[in-house]
């Protein structure tokens, strides 16, 4: 697999002016509630072509303005807002009453408040929307130091998102600020982790970082490094090394869905990723139709009873009622793979509009990334 990436934040050669340069929105309630996990996805990256062909999209189509409803919503919010970033992020590895834990999470609002400005101004061509995302996006890269562990770390991707997004949008000295701070990013990312989730989001990571710096050799890691996981981590049947490990399909689709997000990054090789089939037998595409069955209600998965893991005890021990033993896995909670599968496979737009109802937003953006693509 090869591809060529386009320069956004390209590094500047000494002397010279620095070059110009994508779960569902929760409720508003959700967002102001540090109680309740914030859902950041799906973050998906287009193309200026086809950002204003979702913008036509919205403009003339009823179903597509209800779409996107709540979204505006959050980002309208989020212009009363005033950005809180945080230099260290307290949360891999904690319970949910750690009270570190949901302090950060509640600061962390910051990331959905930013995807939210970003899509809005991506339908509407708000100029306000993007005015107040580049106030989050610079806050946030001014304070925050980049870490190598990618379950933090991928809670900010919406600020490298926001940077691609509003590549126009920002000043010289904002894009020479956004560029030093990705590359200090993209050089803790390089340094690998223990595999399995944390592999997938860090190699998102990379495919973002490598699109917003024009960096090939980043997108091209990301293809190596999504190739070595099929075949390390999944397996020939669908099922997966998380699986296995937690005994959980929440932890399933959280490896599955960031390789979604890196093949939505590298564009026309989505479905080639999406389809390549290992030695063992193991493909991206089995996994995800591994959950397929198990979404429509056709069976039940119970999750967590055989987790190997200790913290998954130690959640339920501390009042996490996600970490109860024997507890039913949730089909609707499968919606962000869904909405991301359907770039990759068009069969899976069903189960997008299925499980997003009105709120299907995704469904507009893959259409605008079809017709433009």
């Amino acid at each position: 697999l090869s591809l060529l990436a386009t320069p956004i934040f390209a590094a500047e050669s000494p002397g010279a002016p620095p070059s110009e340069v994508v779960s569902n929105i929760s409720t508003l309630a959700d967002l102001e509630n540090p109680k309740n996990d914030v859902q950041f996805g799906p973050l998906l990256v287009l193309t200026p072509a086809q950002w204003r062909k979702a913008r036509e999209i919205y403009r003339s189509e009823a179903a597509a303005k209800t779409a996107f409803a709540r979204t505006v919503a959050v980002a309208e919010a989020a212009l009363r807002a005033t950005p809180q970033p945080l230099r260290e992020l307290i949360y891999e590895g904690r319970v949910e009453t750690d009270p570190e834990r949901v302090a950060t999470k509640k600061r962390l609002g910051d990331m959905l408040r930013l995807r939210a400005l970003v899509y809005a101004w991506g339908v509407t061509g708000e100029k306000k929307y993007a005015d107040k995302a580049r106030e989050f996006a610079l806050a946030w890269a001014k304070t925050f130091e980049p870490v190598a562990n990618p379950i933090n770390a991928a809670k900010l991707d919406s600020v490298i998102f926001a940077a691609i997004a509003l590549k126009d949008e920002f000043s010289p000295d904002e894009t020479a600020i956004l560029g030093d701070w990705m590359r200090r990013f993209a050089a803790r990312q390089s340094e690998g982790t223990k595999g399995g989730n944390w592999e997938t989001k860090r190699l998102k990571l990379l495919a973002l970082l490598g699109t917003a710096l024009g960096e090939k050799s980043l997108h091209e890691r990301a293809v190596d490094g999504l190739q070595t996981y099929i075949a390390k981590d999944l397996r020939a049947d669908g099922t997966s090394h998380d699986l296995e490990l937690r005994d959980a399909m929440s932890y399933h689709i959280s490896g599955l869905t960031p390789m979604l997000e890196a093949a939505v990054l590298l564009g026309p090789l989505a479905s080639e990723i999406y389809e390549y089939q290992a030695p063992n037998g193991a493909s991206f595409q089995k996994s995800v139709e591994f959950v397929a069955p198990f979404a429509r209600g056709e069976k039940e998965y119970l999750q967590w009873t055989n987790s190997k893991i200790a913290l998954d005890k130690k959640r339920w021990e501390s009042g996490d009622e996600h970490y109860r033993p024997g507890s039913k896995w949730k089909p609707t909670s499968s919606r962000g793979l869904w909405e991301l599968a359907q770039f990759a496979d068009p069969k899976w737009q069903e189960f997008a509009a299925k499980f997003s109802g009105d709120d299907n937003w995704t469904g507009v953006l893959a259409r605008a990334a079809r017709d433009e693509n």
